[in-house]
């Protein structure tokens, strides 16, 4: 076959608006050696339209290189030629060879696309984006995005995939080699070739971690019910928690989701605990084997295959990546009931599980301990039901039949275009009524809603029309994909319900449906019923804000009374602080990052202030090192996991953006260019200040006080050398003594440079 791995740069994702800027091929050939590149090319294309600053800082391409390009059409002759009977070969190659299509271009038809095999090579790796697996094989990729530079990293990638694939054992090869005799997978003459690689083969077989790899140790507690635990900033992790407890069958350690449950048991620190739907079922997998025959079936197939016979642990399916493909098919494979069982030393859960295993009193000889407070109250004021999207009705659509790849249960193909035309159609009317009638409003609350009775129920009866749609979709098809909860929800969200607060999110683009609980102290108390007073890790030094989130959470008993730090022998971080008291230019930021070092962190009051400083200081920024902007660079994901592998690398967003991913950077710099102040117009915030004002008159204070804590938790780490804190309004914000609040912010007391700027 001849293979040419292509690459186009995009000024957007819909042929019929946007157009190619760049296209860059390599042919190569498989040898026993590996895969030889034996031509290549590149060519910037003039646009007839204007393109977006982002489109330009994500690729590098500048605007005098498209001004002095040929244009496409100049071209044409050229690349037919070239690539029309070609296997083409690329990252997520669809949507290049749909685009080459709109634009007139005749294929072979045949792909090899490296997002699909990456799918069951690596099926519990973290990120599938392109420049995350060349940081993954310790690749050099300096011009990413370079439409040259990303073809050729595909062949690298593809390379380094078949290496993976000879190291697979006689066994795994031949169940898969069952599988993909069922459909003419065009990649399968590769992975047939007999190659004689020279790289060394990586122990597929991986295990957990000894507990003795970690420098930090925690002086082991005992905690009695009831105790509250501080956790200093720079050891927000679930490692750390676990560290004091380690070993001990005392305890069931709670936390946020369940990546950090596998991590803890990959590291020896904890049993995990998981759900049914997480527990993998060997003969549910084996009866989906058996009857595998789409193409997206099959691959789902070599995907849990690989994983049984690769993975460090096969009980939970939780580590499987599942975040581009395969969720459709989890219930397929999982599904074991859950089991009380006599595990020694410390469990550890996510929030969901726990209140499974409250429901069913597991475990009730256990101390329950919480991993952090803010993070628990935030997970029960949304629950699992109170945000609706566009975006993710699509998704649930689209795990049935996607029509833009043609994955998927083609027999339903029709009643799925059907549901996703029903849902733009939905949502566009939400758009369109909500800019009509409620102009300048970023959030519609419920109760504006229903004062105008002519929005409210004609939303209200195309929402309960979309769930019937729904309900009909999911009667037709076989998929785990629970649809009919999406509408039900929706439905709900025009219900009357006490103690409830709702509003809808308005975005240019898109509308979001919230329904969040106002009161949680009846839910807390059901969960932790069955067991003893909890011991709980807070990451609040401020006893004021304490206070706060333990009335609100009903565990304010008179047994909690013993509050205590963790005794770390790790060396605390040596921060330098800068306090200027008044608002930052765009020189003054430029100038902190000169004179600072990277990898840094510059946080902007709101997602419009990223946009100007970005499209503004690009060019400036590039010549530093990579820049990353919230909204600019691909997904949240994306966005944080190849920030955190550029070691020379600015990242641009606000401290919401950063709160939201619960993640930890640790840059070397970070700006904030005002305080990070919690929006005391929005619905929540404001249905929360009502009711707490009286017991707690400074309530939006401890609301900025903690939303700082939380985005101080984000960002901090021992490499941390430099803090930049710019505000006009202190005072309002934080307090009187807020110099004094900002010194007991634990490490700045004593290691750290206090100064203030004008």
């Amino acid at each position: 076959m001849k293979y040419c791995s292509l690459d186009l740069e995009l000024s957007g994702f819909d042929p019929l608006k946007n157009e190619i800027l760049e296209l860059g091929f390599a042919f190569f050939n498989p040898t026993k050696n590996g895969l030889v590149v034996t031509e290549t090319y590149s060519q910037v294309f003039r646009p007839q339209g204007e393109v977006h600053p982002k489109i330009l800082g994500l690729t590098g391409i500048s605007r005098e290189e498209l001004a002095a390009a040929p244009t496409l059409n100049e071209c044409r002759e050229f690349i037919q030629e070239k690539i029309g009977d070609a296997v083409l070969v690329g990252h997520n190659i669809a949507v290049d060879a749909r685009f080459l299509e709109a634009f007139g271009f005749k294929l072979s038809g045949l792909t090899v696309d490296t997002l699909d095999l990456v799918q069951f090579l690596l099926p519990t790796h973290h990120s599938y984006n392109l420049e995350n697996l060349m940081h993954y094989f310790s690749v050099s990729h300096p011009e990413a995005h370079r439409a040259l530079a990303d073809a050729k990293a595909v062949i690298t990638v593809l390379e380094r995939f078949l290496s993976i694939y000879s190291g697979f054992s006689d066994e795994l090869k031949q169940r898969m080699g069952e599988l993909t005799s069922r459909h003419q997978f065009t990649w399968v003459e590769l992975m047939q070739y007999p190659f004689e690689f020279g790289l060394e083969k990586k122990n597929l077989l991986e295990k957990a971690v000894s507990t003795t790899a970690h420098s930090a140790t925690v002086s082991n507690l005992m905690p009695k019910p009831g105790s509250v635990i501080v956790q200093p900033l720079g050891q927000r992790n679930a490692e750390v928690a676990a560290h004091m407890f380690e070993g001990s069958d005392q305890y069931l350690l709670i936390v946020p989701d369940k990546q950090m449950v596998i991590s803890l048991w990959r590291q020896g620190l904890a049993k995990g605990v998981f759900s049914p739907e997480d527990l993998f079922s060997a003969d549910k997998l084996n009866q989906f084997i058996a009857g595998a025959a789409t193409p997206e079936e099959i691959i789902f197939c070599l995907k849990a295959l690989v994983w049984l016979h690769t993975n460090w642990q096969t009980e939970a399916m939780v580590d499987l990546n599942f975040s581009f493909f395969g969720e459709q098919f989890r219930s397929m494979v999982t599904g074991q009931p859950m089991q009380e069982k006599d595990h020694e030393g410390l469990l550890a859960c996510d929030y969901s599980t726990f209140k499974r295993l409250s429901e069913q009193s597991y475990y009730q000889t256990r101390i329950p301990v919480l991993w952090t407070t803010d993070q628990f109250e935030q997970w029960l004021n949304a629950g699992n039901e109170s945000r609706l999207t566009w975006n993710r009705a699509l998704y649930l659509l689209k795990a049935i039949y996607n029509p833009e790849t043609d994955w998927g249960q083609r027999e339903h193909k029709s009643i799925v275009l059907e549901g996703l035309a029903a849902v733009d159609l939905y949502f566009a009317l939400v758009n369109m009524l909500l800019t009509r009638h409620f102009s300048g409003f970023t959030y519609i609350s419920y109760e504006q809603l229903s004062n105008n009775p002519l929005v409210f129920s004609r939303l209200s009866q195309a929402a309960s029309n979309l769930s019937d749609r729904f309900d009909k979709i999911a009667n037709s098809v076989s998929s785990g994909v629970d649809l009919p909860n999406f509408g039900r929800l929706l439905k709900m969200f025009f219900d009357a319900q006490p103690d409830r607060v709702k509003w809808i999110e308005v975005h240019e683009t898109n509308s979001v449906f919230f329904n969040q609980p106002l009161h949680i102290k009846g839910q807390v108390q059901a969960l932790f019923s069955p067991y003893q007073a909890p011991v709980l890790i807070n990451s609040q030094t401020d006893q004021k804000v304490m206070g706060y989130m333990l009335e609100r959470l009903g565990l304010s008993q008179p047994s909690l009374n013993e509050t205590r730090g963790l005794d770390l022998n790790e060396k605390a971080a040596q921060i330098e602080l800068s306090v200027v008291s008044h608002a930052p230019s765009d020189s003054d930021i430029l100038d902190c990052l000169k004179a600072s070092q990277l990898p840094a962190v510059v946080l902007f009051q709101s997602p419009s202030a990223v946009k100007l400083f970005y499209d503004a200081h690009y060019n400036a920024l590039k010549n530093e090192g990579r820049v990353f902007a919230q909204g600019y660079s691909g997904g949240s994901n994306k966005i944080l996991r190849n920030f955190a592998i550029n070691k020379a690398s600015i990242l641009l967003a606000t401290p919401d953006f950063l709160v939201r991913q619960q993640t930890i950077l640790k840059p070397k710099t970070v700006v904030i260019s005002g305080l990070p102040e919690v929006n005391a117009k929005h619905p929540y915030t404001k249905a929360l200040a009502e009711y707490w004002i009286k017991e707690f008159p400074e309530f939006m204070k401890l609301q900025n006080r903690q939303r700082f804590y939380q985005l101080m938790h984000s960002v901090w780490g021992t490499p941390f050398s430099h803090l930049y804190l710019f505000s006009t309004d202190f005072d309002n914000s934080w307090g009187e003594n807020w110099e004094q609040y900002l010194k007991e912010i634990p490490h700045l007391k004593e290691k750290s440079a206090y100064t203030t700027g004008n």
